[in-house]
C-alpha cells in the first residue's frame, strides 16, 4: 500500500510539473528522468559544483557523470563555466532554463505539501511528519546517502503555532 501511494504521489507531482512545463519552449523537457532531475537538484544546491563533486554526491562513476553532463548541456539545462582561480577546473552551472525546470519540480512538491497541510488536522500532520521523517531517514541510510537533503522538520502543531 505504501509503495503504491508513493508511486501515486510521484506521478501526480510529475504530472503537475509537466503542466508547468507545457509551454512550447519546454516541449523536449516533459519526459525528464528522475536521474536528470537529481543532477539538476545537486547542481542547484551546490556551490561551484564540478563533475567530480557530482560523482561523489550522487555515487556515480566519473564517466557516467560526464555523459549526463553532456546530455544536460545538449538539453540547454546546464553549461560549463571555467574557474577564474584555476583554469583546470570547470564548474557545472544551471542555465536559466535549468533553473526553471528545477523550480517547477520543487513547486510541485511544495504544492503537494501545502495541500496535505490543509486536509490534515494538526495532530495528523504531526504523526504524518514523524512517519515520513522516519521513512526518509531509513531510506537515506539504505542507499548510503549522507542525507544532505533530509532535514528535521517541525509541523505547526509541534512548534507552537
Amino acid at each position: 500500500m505504501i509503495t503504491k501511494l508513493m508511486k501515486d504521489m510521484y506521478f501526480l507531482t510529475e504530472e503537475r510539473m509537466d503542466q508547468k512545463l507545457s509551454k512550447p519552449s519546454f516541449h523536449n523537457l516533459r519526459n525528464m528522468t528522475v536521474s536528470q532531475l537529481e543532477y539538476l537538484g545537486v547542481i542547484r544546491d551546490g556551490d561551484q559544483v564540478t563533475g567530480s563533486d557530482l560523482a561523489k554526491e550522487l555515487g556515480y562513476a566519473n564517466s557516467s557523470v560526464t555523459v549526463m553532463i553532456k546530455r544536460l548541456t545538449e538539453m540547454g539545462l546546464v553549461e560549463k563555466e571555467p574557474s577564474e582561480e584555476d583554469k583546470r577546473v570547470t564548474y557545472i552551472v544551471l542555465t536559466d532554463l535549468g533553473r526553471q525546470v528545477v523550480d517547477a519540480h520543487m513547486v510541485s512538491f511544495e504544492e503537494l505539501g501545502r495541500i496535505m497541510e490543509t486536509v490534515l488536522e494538526p495532530e495528523e500532520q504531526e504523526v504524518f511528519s514523524a512517519l515520513l521523517q522516519k521513512g526518509l531517514e531509513a531510506y537515506g541510510k539504505s542507499i548510503g546517502s549522507g542525507q544532505g537533503h533530509i532535514e528535521e522538520h517541525t509541523t505547526p502543531a509541534s512548534n507552537g503555532q
